[in-house]
């Protein structure tokens, strides 16, 4: 199931769930199983939930590029050495030497794309 699909299930169950807690009927342990999360997760989920109501609860890494993303210059310049005829295997060493070895092997004349 994708995770904004298990979202939206956890946040339909969440609201029974925590109505129950809140009323005594059920304590943090029993409450995290039902919605099927760690306990420490109910927690948190309980500390979004109050000032925010369900709309809290929704995943803000959702939608969000990645802090390890590489940037598109580096991203184009990799791509353009790896399109030039040259005799490294990519997979064998790191893409730093990789990189070094690229544009010294590709001749001043020939034109990267």
């Amino acid at each position: 199931m994708r995770r904004s699909a298990l979202n939206e299930v956890i946040r339909m169950h969440f609201d029974a769930v925590s109505h129950r807690y809140t009323s005594g009927r059920l304590g943090c342990d029993e409450a995290a199983d039902l919605l099927g999360v760690l306990l420490s997760t109910f927690y948190r989920m309980r500390k979004r939930f109050d000032p925010h109501g369900l709309d809290g609860l929704v995943d803000q890494r959702i939608g969000k590029l990645s802090a390890r993303r590489a940037p598109v210059d580096e991203t184009l310049r990799v791509i353009s050495l790896l399109k030039v005829s040259i005799s490294i295997s990519p997979s064998s060493i790191s893409t730093r030497n990789f990189l070094a070895m690229a544009e010294i092997a590709a001749l001043p004349g020939q034109k990267i794309h």
